[in-house]
């Protein structure tokens, strides 16, 4: 049956039964760390062989699933583990260094058997890091968006591109094409196809289709990725979608990324349109799951630039676990969230900075802080979703219970 089975994704993609490569990220950048810190912490001899084997089948999820926010997540995971057990890398470092060896090689072993994509999507988390720490003119990013400006009057439509303008207005059944200076264009139109061709060769590159679409008279208008729909009927013009259905064409408010609206996979564009809604939502969110209906749908433009010509694309999550509390429940709800897990990580950190691990509590209650740590950070670029979400709150139930044992233990030996 394996030939005739159609997957979400192409190969060299692991989603396992997470529905996507991204959640299995958030996943892993736990369990990875989780168990990686057990394997390196644990003395008993066939209890290391099978924590390795274990953290040997999370990191080949980690890293199988090409997930960026995954990577980033379990990178600050491990960057913490580092710090909290320093002591123990020191005492024994063969095996947190021979942990390290065959991370190493499982990354040459997975990047070979993916053709390279493995490599390109370390690649890019890189190159995505190294850009968003970079000041980006406006002008030159606007220059290389194809759809510069679009405006609609009454009767006349006028279409920006880095190259030319093209205006258009509807008098009747007569269409006249002008170009910046409303100067005419000549044109010939061909009755049988409804193809209409502009004499000019700076406008060669358009196609243009007169015709019926959604019983009304209407105009296909082409160039390279760009295909727009218009509603030409009585003496009026108006831009249609791909069903059929007049959209209106609004001003959209925007915070920061400008010229980085590609970042982390058009991430810049959502958190782009989505900061500016927070001003709403300072006391009461709009709710669980609203997220697609107050997101700015009709930035066609901004779409259009940030999901290479599909302009109708439907924005359904932030794409980032503080901006979706913030929206959906307030941002005093996010304080709060925040000031849990920033409470859990100071009293962590305390307590295992000058550890010496002697015992089980102390061990499990470190791997699940860095685990908690992994989530927190691909938690930057992922939304929280029922499949991940719980095993998270498990961990950090868990790691707020050990730790109050922990202190529990200090105080009363210290009586």
């Amino acid at each position: 049956m394996a030939d005739n089975l159609q997957f979400q994704f192409g190969k060299n993609v692991i989603y396992s039964t997470l529905y996507h490569l991204n959640y299995v990220g958030s996943y892993t950048a736990m369990l990875f760390p989780l168990t990686f810190t057990l394997f390196v912490l644990t003395k008993k001899g066939w209890v290391k062989v099978l924590l390795a084997l274990l953290a040997l089948l999370m990191a080949v999820n980690w890293l199988g699933s090409t997930s960026r926010a995954g990577m980033f997540g379990g990178f600050i995971a491990i960057v913490i583990l580092m710090i909290m057990i320093n002591k123990v890398i020191i005492r024994q470092w063969k095996f947190f260094l021979s942990g390290l060896i065959i991370l190493g090689f499982l990354v040459f072993g997975l990047n070979y058997m993916s053709d390279g994509y493995l490599g390109s999507r370390i690649g890019s988390l890189i190159n995505n890091a190294v850009e968003i720490t970079q000041t980006s003119e406006k002008d030159d990013a606007k220059a290389k968006i194809l759809l510069q400006g679009l405006d609609i009057k009454g009767n006349q439509a006028t279409l920006v591109t880095p190259t030319e303008t093209l205006k258009f207005e509807v008098n009747g059944e007569q269409i006249t094409f002008m170009d910046k200076d409303g100067r005419p264009i000549r044109m010939s139109f061909e009755q049988s196809t409804g193809k209409v061709d502009l004499q000019d060769d700076k406008y060669k590159d358009y196609k243009l289709t007169l015709g019926m679409f959604n019983n009304m008279n209407a105009m296909v208008l082409e160039k390279d990725i760009l295909k727009l729909y218009f509603n030409i009927t009585n003496d009026q013009v108006a831009l249609l979608n791909r069903k059929g259905q007049e959209v209106n064409i609004q001003p959209v408010e925007s915070w920061g990324f400008e010229g980085k609206e590609l970042l982390g996979s058009s991430r810049g564009y959502i958190w782009s349109r989505s900061i500016p809604l927070l001003k709403n939502t300072l006391f009461v969110g709009y709710g669980p799951d609203t997220f697609a209906i107050y997101f700015p749908q009709n930035d066609f433009m901004g779409k259009f630039h940030a999901y290479y010509g599909d302009m109708w694309q439907v924005v359904d999550k932030p794409h980032n676990l503080y901006l979706q509390v913030a929206l959906n429940t307030g941002v005093i709800s996010l304080l709060a969230l925040v000031s849990l897990f920033i409470a859990y990580f100071v009293r962590s950190a305390r307590l295992y900075f000058r550890n010496n691990y002697d015992d089980f509590i102390s061990k499990a209650g470190v791997a699940i802080f860095v685990a908690v740590c992994g989530y927190l950070g691909a938690a930057f670029f992922n939304d929280s979703v029922v499949s991940v979400a719980p095993v998270f709150w498990v961990l950090l139930g868990l790691g707020i219970s050990v730790n109050y044992m922990l202190e529990q233990n200090s105080k009363t030996k210290n009586i």
